[in-house]
């Protein structure tokens, strides 16, 4: 947008900051600066500004980490400890360092790069997903107008996506096969919930915390409900099927339903798991089996091991 609508004299200045002490980086650029990445780089630290990184632990990173600030704006006395973490600087001198809240990379010639909110920022079996890019994803499927992604973390062994979408289409499986080709399976949502509008805020933003629960929600029809097959299953999808109707423990099951949304969870998961590869001789892995999380997919991947 910068490049098609603002004339050649024009300098862009990409900043990053915080509301409680203002900007810490600048990233100054023109109509010839190349960018090699995705997203605009976050800039140089001002000058008075150190910058480091930080792990979970608030140790010291090298390269990637919560973005941490210092300076002469960081008192001693801080008012919340969980917002701050002491460094050691090699001269033996402890320094303060404000946790932003932010994840970040810093290239080798100091240049910080933004890589997302930490509070959006959750572990999917193993694999961390940026809830802000799920929702992106989303907003590039036409008839999505709005879109909110929060993490289901009542089993922290267990944690799923729910998706809440506010727009002119309402079929879920139409949806996940948008989502296929854009973004890993594990970050595609378990459930999306289609409303008539999103909740929001005074300032008119999302209102995440007023989403309703999922078995709470009043949601538009949808145009696809479980159970419903445009073509027979195959004979392996038949196998499969029984399989997952005496797992989960019902009589309808469509070869394009979703496990979790069926109500599956990581140990029926493991059951299915343990019958398919005894019925079929296979060793098909869990990983494998929540990637392809219809029947139809599963018996792709179980086809493929025959």
């Amino acid at each position: 947008a910068y490049r098609k609508r603002f004339s050649d004299s024009c300098v862009l200045i990409g900043t990053l900051g915080v509301s409680e002490y203002g900007d810490f980086s600048h990233y100054f650029l023109n109509k010839q600066s190349p960018i090699d990445t995705a997203t605009v780089p976050g800039g140089y630290p001002l000058r008075g500004v150190n910058v480091r990184l930080f792990n979970e632990n608030k140790g010291a990173e090298d390269s990637e980490g919560e973005i941490g600030i210092t300076g002469p704006f960081i008192e001693d006395n801080v008012p919340y400890p969980e917002r701050y973490a002491a460094h050691t600087n090699q001269d033996g001198s402890i320094s303060t360092y404000y946790l932003t809240g932010d994840l970040g990379e810093m290239a080798a010639d100091g240049c910080i790069y933004h890589r997302g909110r930490k509070d959006f920022q959750v572990k999917i079996r193993g694999n961390r997903v940026d809830l802000l890019a799920v929702e992106a994803a989303l907003l590039d499927i036409e008839g999505v107008s709005h879109a909110a992604v929060i993490a289901d973390t009542d089993d922290p062994l267990d944690v799923r996506l729910i998706a809440y979408l506010e727009g002119t289409i309402h079929d879920a499986r139409a949806l996940r096969e948008n989502l296929e080709n854009q973004i890993p399976a594990y970050m595609i949502p378990s459930r999306f919930v289609f409303l008539e509008s999103l909740p929001r805020t005074l300032t008119g933003k999302i209102d995440k915390r007023s989403l309703p629960k999922p078995e709470l929600a009043s949601p538009i029809e949808t145009d696809s409900g479980p159970g419903t097959d445009e073509f027979p299953p195959t004979e392996i999808e038949i196998q499969i099927l029984q399989i997952w109707k005496d797992v989960l423990q019902v009589d309808k099951v469509g070869i394009h339903d979703h496990f979790l949304e069926r109500g599956g969870d990581s140990i029926k998961a493991m059951m299915v798991l343990a019958r398919l590869n005894r019925q079929f001789d296979i060793q098909l892995s869990l990983r494998e089996l929540f990637d392809n999380e219809s029947v139809s997919k599963i018996a792709e991947a179980v086809q493929a091991l025959l």
